[in-house]
């Protein structure tokens, strides 16, 4: 089997209204689809993080990348990985790595269905087919706005639910005691700074947030500022979350080595794909560290690699379920993936079980969104 064809396909949707958090407020979202065609008629998926500029993202794909892949065997998609991050100088990050993440998930898809198997069972999984799910997230709002959205999660089947808090410690500590005090003590709450805090105030919240169990602080301070995270992890109380914003594993290994965080959270369409994203989810496993796989504003493919790769993965903790519209999670595949209404009474989700991705997309929808 060869790689015959590669192509990038840029989208952008409106949001139903404007979603806010501590860094910034989406009124949209974006993103870029990799189709990989073999000649043996197998076509794979992927999808590329391309939030701001994805017309950016598709050219990398199709201009730097596609010649490189064209007559290769898609199942060496290890050794095409590393020939790809040799395209540029200044390896290791950024947009060359998101890029990468869209056609490796698609390999990984081709190299599926080929097989008729799973994802999951491809990586040699441990026979998870049902993963637990968190509701993400309440956005950072007024409290009326705050009251109404945890009301309405402490009567769905969620078991855990993620806020929004916008940096400023006081307003935020009375959303978390207000969200606590509506969910209960049976719901787990997870909170989410978006880099918001400056390192005093991570500690002060830290502290302070202990009466209110939180499970973890997400993201209190910016990706780069690493000796502040081990300072953090070694003065609060409340477990530390981050590393959606990372693109490797050699670039988060001193968060993990250092036991920083207590929950990793990779996202594939950023992370390098599937490929690199379980060698993070096994160094965090090789140092006793859950792995808890970012998704966010992201689309249906993105979606189910993180099920694939989370059902394959023996630390995995919960998958991130977005509560928020989003037509290219929501309308691009043909059946529902990752949808509130699929949780178990358990509050559970299940993995997708048709082969590669599992999932087909509504060729409509592509043509409705694209750029």
């Amino acid at each position: 089997m060869k790689i015959v064809d590669v192509e990038a396909i840029p989208l952008t949707a409106p949001l139903p209204r404007v979603m806010r958090t501590a860094q910034d407020s989406k009124t949209s979202v974006s993103l870029v689809l990799v189709r990989v065609a073999t000649d043996s008629d197998v076509v794979g998926w992927g999808e590329v993080l391309g939030r701001w500029t994805p017309r950016s993202y598709a050219s990398i794909v199709d201009d730097l990348l596609a010649p490189r892949l064209i007559g290769r065997d898609p199942f060496e998609a290890e050794a095409i990985w590393a020939d790809m991050n040799s395209s540029l100088t200044g390896r290791g990050g950024g947009m060359l790595v998101e890029a990468i993440a869209g056609v490796d998930i698609a390999l990984w898809d081709v190299m599926g269905r080929s097989l008729g198997l799973p994802i999951h069972r491809l990586l040699g999984g441990v026979g998870r087919i049902r993963l637990p799910a968190y509701a993400s997230s309440i956005m950072v709002d007024d409290l009326d706005a705050t009251r109404e959205a945890a009301e309405r999660l402490a009567r769905s089947r969620f078991r855990a639910v993620k806020l929004k808090v916008g940096g400023d410690l006081r307003e935020d500590l009375r959303r978390v005691a207000l969200v606590r005090s509506i969910l209960g003590p049976d719901i787990k709450l997870y909170v989410d700074a978006n880099w918001g805090y400056s390192l005093a105030d991570a500690i002060e919240f830290g502290r302070r947030a202990t009466e209110f169990e939180i499970g973890w602080l997400e993201e209190p301070l910016p990706p780069h500022d690493r000796e502040g995270y081990q300072i953090l992890a070694r003065a609060s109380p409340t477990p530390i979350a981050a590393g959606e914003s990372e693109y490797t594993a050699a670039g988060i290994r001193d968060l993990i080595t250092s036991r920083a965080l207590s929950y990793v959270q990779p996202d594939v369409a950023r992370a390098g794909g599937i490929t690199e994203t379980r060698k993070i989810a096994l160094l965090a496993q090789a140092f006793d560290t859950y792995f808890a796989p970012h998704v966010g504003f992201s689309g249906a493919i993105c979606l189910a690699a993180t099920m694939q790769l989370a059902a394959a993965s023996a630390n995995f903790h919960s998958l991130e379920t977005m509560i928020i519209p989003n037509p290219l999670r929501e309308e691009l595949a043909l059946a529902p993936i990752g949808l509130e209404s699929q949780l178990g009474d358990d509050g559970t989700m299940p993995v997708p079980d048709g082969p590669g991705l599992g999932i087909e997309l509504d060729m409509s929808v592509v043509a409705r969104y694209r750029i």
